[in-house]
Order: C-alpha cells, then structure tokens, then sequence
C-alpha cells in the first residue's frame, strides 16, 4: 500500500470501510469515488479489502503492509514460494506462519491475461486444462524457451487466476481457504469456470455486484472459517 493518494484515502473512507453493515455495492461505490477523484488504479480495491478484513479481524493501528494480532498475520499482496517457482498473492491471512486464507481481487473476470513465468509448468493450466488454451504445442514450448520474445499466449483470466492461488497449496491436505473477489457483474463466458473451479476445489468467488445489497460481512462470516 505505499501509493500515498491511496494511503490518504483509505484513511479518509476508514470510517466507512468499518461499518459492519456496508454492502457489496458500497464498497464498490468506494472504489468508484477514488477513480472519479485521481485515476483508474486497480490496487485501490485491493487496499479496500484489505483495511476491511483488518477491521474484521479488530486491529486498530495504522494503515501497514502487514498487521498482527494474536497468531495471525494480515499481509497485503506478498510473494510466497510455490510448487513451482514463486507466487504472488494479493491478500493473505496466516496462522501460525502458513496460509489460512488467500484472497484475489479482481476488477472483473475477462481482463485479458497471458501466460507469464511459473503459468508454463503449472499442472493445471499445461495439464489439467490445456485443451482450454487455444495454441498448439510447439507455441507454448516457443514462449517458454524464449522469453525475451514475450510471446503472447492468451488464458482464461479465472484459470489463470485460480491456477496461480493453486500453485501455492503445497499440502494438498491441508489446503487453505480461497477466494476471488471481483468488483463486476459475472458475464456469461465466467459462469462455466465459476462453477468447475467453486464445484472441484472449493474455492470460493464473490460478484460484488450480483449482490449489492448483501452485507459483505455476512458472506464472509458464512463462507470462511477465521477464528482467531
């Protein structure tokens, strides 16, 4: 969180962001009046969930990259090593050290989103669901040998999404709880991937503004376990 317009504003909406009752839609609307007053900056929804679990969770202190409070640790987006390579994470929530809880946030779930880095050994997206990437072999081998080419190979923004969250679940059993929070209504090309991926891992996605009159506490409370 070190944007310093970002900062400023999340220490001016605190207030708002700690009511208990705010709704789906009016933590969008917070998005949006930050967008309507300096620029279209993504990572200002991410602050916003963030400052929002850390009253969640009741700590009190100053915006940080990371709060603690009894054995848990709230961090903001942090690299963590995977089963391949390395890993970002836009929120995390630990226990004791490991991972409790990792949250994704997205503007919405058709940003166009390519291939990068660990993508091309991840099971899921070379194995499991390759046939999903519509390129041949020879091209995907290209890109990953020569990635000063930057070849562009086009994914599914969701898988690519859940893929990478996957790659960080390194006890397949003791997974940690996951979620993909996106500030959008679901268009008809997610709902095929919002259902595999809900149905056969458990992870858990929130259209904000299917829901905007929910309180986003509740969906919290009735979908994650974070006691502390």
């Amino acid at each position: 969180m070190a944007n310093p317009f970002i900062n400023s504003f999340i220490t001016e909406v605190d207030d708002l962001i700690n009511n208990k009752l705010i709704t789906c839609k009016q933590i969008v609307d917070l998005k949006d009046m930050y967008y309507s007053r300096y620029k279209k900056e993504p990572r200002v929804a991410e602050a916003i969930i963030y400052r929002w679990f850390a009253h969640y969770l009741g700590i009190k202190e100053p915006i940080d990259k990371e709060h603690k409070i009894g054995d848990l640790i709230l961090r903001d987006e942090t690299k963590y090593p995977g089963k391949i390579g390395k890993q970002n994470i836009d929120i995390s929530l630990l226990k004791q050290g490991r991972i409790k809880l990792g949250i994704s946030i997205k503007m919405q779930g058709t940003t166009p989103a390519y291939l990068d880095g660990a993508d091309f050994y991840n099971p899921l997206l070379m194995n499991i669901y390759r046939s999903h990437l519509e390129v041949n072999e020879s091209m995907i081998q290209k890109a990953r040998e020569n990635k000063k080419e930057k070849i562009r190979i086009k994914v599914p923004t969701l898988l690519q999404d859940f893929a990478r969250i996957d790659n960080l679940q390194i006890d397949s059993s003791d997974r940690f709880q996951s979620t993909t929070i996106i500030f959008e209504k679901m268009k008809n090309k997610e709902i095929f991937w919002v259902r595999e991926i809900e149905s056969k891992y458990n992870h858990k996605y929130l259209y904000l503004l299917d829901k905007p009159q929910m309180i986003f506490r509740e969906w919290v409370d009735n979908n994650f376990d974070l006691k502390i």
